[in-house]
C-alpha cells in the first residue's frame, strides 16, 4: 500500500492532499532537524515506508517549516506521530520507541483498534 519513500510536507495544501484527502491511513511524522531523538528514530520512520507489511503510507513535517500543520494537531513536543484514518477527523497519536521491533505490525494493529 504504501509508497516506498517517505513524502516530506512542505505546505499545508499538500498535507490536505497528501494526508486529509488520502485514501488510505497515513502515519505522519512531526520532527525537527534540531531534535537528536528525531534524527535517531528517522531511519527507523524511513524503514517504515519501505515495509511492505505496512497498511498505511508514511509522511514527515518538520515543524518550523510548516508550524500551523503541528499546532492545529496539538504537536507540542518532537517526535510526535499521529496515525490519520479515511473516515475518521481525528488522528491517533502514537509511542513509538526503538524498542519497539516491528513498527509495521504495531501500527497495523492501532489501525484496527
Amino acid at each position: 500500500m504504501n509508497s516506498l519513500a517517505v513524502q516530506n510536507i512542505t505546505t499545508q495544501a499538500e498535507f490536505e492532499n497528501v494526508v486529509l484527502n488520502a485514501a488510505e491511513p497515513t502515519l505522519v511524522y512531526f520532527w525537527g532537524t534540531w531534535c537528536t531523538s528525531c534524527k535517531a528514530l528517522s531511519p527507523r520512520v524511513d524503514a517504515l515506508a519501505r515495509n511492505g507489511e505496512a497498511a498505511f503510507k508514511v509522511v514527515k513535517v518538520e515543524v518550523s517549516q510548516v508550524p500551523e500543520i503541528a499546532e492545529k494537531y496539538g504537536v507540542m513536543s518532537v517526535p510526535t506521530m499521529l496515525l490519520f484514518r479515511p473516515g475518521h477527523p481525528q488522528p491517533k497519536e502514537l509511542t513509538l520507541s526503538t524498542y519497539v521491533q516491528d513498527w509495521a505490525a504495531f501500527v497495523n494493529r492501532r489501525l484496527a483498534a
